[in-house]
């Protein structure tokens, strides 16, 4: 856990997602960090869950880190 920067980084056979925890104190919700695309330089974030639903949160993260598992 990052506690400046409000992250976590969930890791699994090598794969890693980072989720942050973003929003305002009464709307405070976790969101997965992507990589930016091309030269932006920015990494898009995407609402998963809101506080408290740390459970969900974990299933939706291994979900992801599931799929980068699989060889195309």
């Amino acid at each position: 856990m990052d506690g400046r920067r409000r992250t976590v980084t969930a890791k699994l056979n090598g794969k890693s997602q980072v989720v942050a925890l973003r929003g305002s104190d009464d709307d405070l919700r976790w969101c997965f960090v992507w990589p930016p695309e091309g030269r932006s330089g920015r990494p898009t974030l995407d609402p998963v869950t809101s506080i408290g639903n740390e459970q969900i949160l974990a299933g939706r993260i291994l979900g992801v880190l599931e799929l980068a598992q699989l060889k195309v």
